[in-house]
């Protein structure tokens, strides 16, 4: 169990901790479920990258929390911390892992041992609780196929159609589309899941249409001879198109390289999960899902290793939750 380091100790669980400070949490070799998220105390810290010791937060290290309103921000490994949130409690995992495609550039971009991360989060989701997680093709099959040994079922995919695309070379085409891979647990009957589609849906003009055939060939049933459209409204579709970081809005883009739209994550949490939900990010990065939970009233717990990015999304969410006191 993570047990205070000298001085004060706060009370068990996150909500204890105050907006806007920072808190520095030992790590000991065994880990152990506690108290709702299982951190069981600390004592306050600058809110630098800095306090964090231990690298890894392997045993004897130390891991940085960052508490701010509904959101909390930990730096440090999230297999090493896994086994201290509290069990079934994340209603939608929203992940962007390493590809692995840029490591040439950057050093950190390892890719993630799938089968392992299946593991902790089958331990953390709800029953009716739904992952998305982001990916290449050679990552969505390694994804797929661990995932599937993990007790997930694959549902869906979004296509992340990315404007403008980043040329590769020349004998190849532009890359212009990322993959999003939705799962669910297996078993878990789709009526069950959260799939608020009015939340998303697009608006158009009413239309009216007529088959001449109550046969689908690819669809089972008998459908409608009419249907009309009398508000406008398209259903969700595979195809989502958002912005690259180039063409984000000056004040969103950061110096990430692998950032992700602000509005491209809220659409996902939107869809997949309901106000006050628990959404988990195991790779923050930037920040941008805790900034998009935040938006949304969902409660974020975001885990980044690096600190140069722990300190750019601590940055970020002070200036989000500034804005909320503001206005």
């Amino acid at each position: 169990m993570l047990t205070p380091e000298g001085g004060t100790a706060y009370p068990a669980g996150l909500a204890s901790l105050s907006p806007a400070r920072c808190y520095l949490f030992p790590v000991t070799s065994t880990l152990s479920p506690a108290t709702p998220y299982g951190l069981s105390g600390g004592r306050a810290e600058s809110c630098q990258a800095s306090a964090f010791t231990g690298g890894k937060a392997a045993g004897g290290g130390s891991i940085v929390i960052a508490a701010f309103e509904n959101q909390t921000l930990i730096q440090g490994d999230f297999f090493q911390v896994a086994g201290e949130l509290e069990a079934g409690s994340v209603a939608l995992v929203l992940a962007d892992p390493p590809y692995g495609s840029i490591t040439q550039a950057q050093p950190w971009d390892i890719p993630v041992n799938f089968a392992r991360l299946g593991r902790a989060l089958a331990r953390l989701l709800h029953p009716t609780g739904q992952i998305a997680i982001f990916a290449d093709f050679t990552t969505a099959v390694d994804i797929y196929t661990a995932f599937g040994t993990s007790g997930f079922e694959f549902r869906f995919t979004f296509i992340w159609e990315k404007y403008p695309g980043q040329p590769v070379n020349l004998s190849r085409p532009i890359s212009d589309v990322e993959l999003i891979l939705i799962f669910k647990r297996q078993g878990a009957r789709v009526g069950d899941l959260i799939f608020n589609a009015d939340e998303v849906k697009t608006p158009g003009q009413p239309y009216r249409k007529t088959s001449f055939t109550e046969v689908n060939p690819t669809r089972r049933g008998i459908k409608a001879t009419v249907f009309e459209n009398h508000d406008g409204q398209r259903h969700p579709r595979t195809v989502l198109r958002y912005p690259a970081k180039p063409c984000m809005v000056k004040s969103e883009r950061t110096t990430h390289p692998c950032q992700k739209p602000t509005a491209l994550l809220e659409y996902l949490i939107r869809l997949l999960s309901n106000e006050g939900d628990t959404i988990l990010d195991p790779f923050t990065g930037s920040g941008s899902t805790l900034v998009a939970c935040h938006r949304l009233k969902r409660q974020g717990i975001g885990f980044e290793l690096a600190p140069e990015y722990f300190d750019m999304a601590k940055t970020r969410l002070e200036q989000e939750t500034a804005q909320g006191v503001l206005l």
